[in-house]
């Protein structure tokens, strides 16, 4: 018995077309109303979140038109599409609303979307207020830190004292007793 081998050499031939979607405009895109023009009209680069929020409202139209099919590949995009632009902590969130949606109710899910992408931006906001705040409340106790010891220094030399031992006990340099407690 013999044994027969055969080697087979399969040549594929893939033709790729290179699009480049912020090259279209938004108002070409949403004519075409189609998944792929709604796909690329969310996948264009945006600056603001609130433009993301205005793009999502204006493809109301375009998904009560999708099939079920479209509009799950439609769902699988847009949370990629959430995953690059959103913090981590986010996704679950962004997901859960995606996922639990039918197409019957897109608009709802827009509008969920858009409640939680504003809710995330306000508490975005916040959070750099917050942040601000401390900064500036640290900077100040440093600031009055300072002054205080400028305050001490000015009085230890009037008495007298030794640059090194003022030094030693404000923790100020040499140059910041000259410059500051001299005037």
């Amino acid at each position: 018995m013999s044994k027969s081998c055969y080697n087979f050499i399969f040549f594929l031939n893939f033709n790729y077309i290179l699009l480049d979607v912020n090259r279209y405009k938004h108002k070409e895109l949403l004519e075409i109303s189609n998944l792929i023009s709604a796909i690329f009209y969310l996948d264009q680069d945006i600056d603001e979140q609130h433009e993301l929020i205005d793009r999502l409202n204006s493809l109301a139209h375009i998904l009560s038109n999708l099939t079920d099919e479209e509009y799950n590949l439609f769902k699988a995009w847009m949370k990629r599409i959430f995953k690059r632009r959103l913090p981590k902590e986010q996704h679950a969130t962004f997901e859960d609303i995606i996922d639990k949606t039918k197409r019957e109710e897109a608009e709802i899910m827009l509008s969920n979307l858009e409640e939680n992408l504003k809710k995330f931006e306000a508490q975005a906001i916040e959070k750099g207020i917050e942040k601000g705040i401390e900064k500036g409340i640290e900077k100040g106790q440093k600031d009055g830190e300072f002054k205080k010891a400028i305050e001490i220094a000015k009085k230890m030399l009037q008495k007298g004292m030794d640059t090194e031992e003022i030094m030693e006990l404000t923790g100020l340099s040499y140059d910041d007793i000259m410059r500051y407690s001299i005037h």
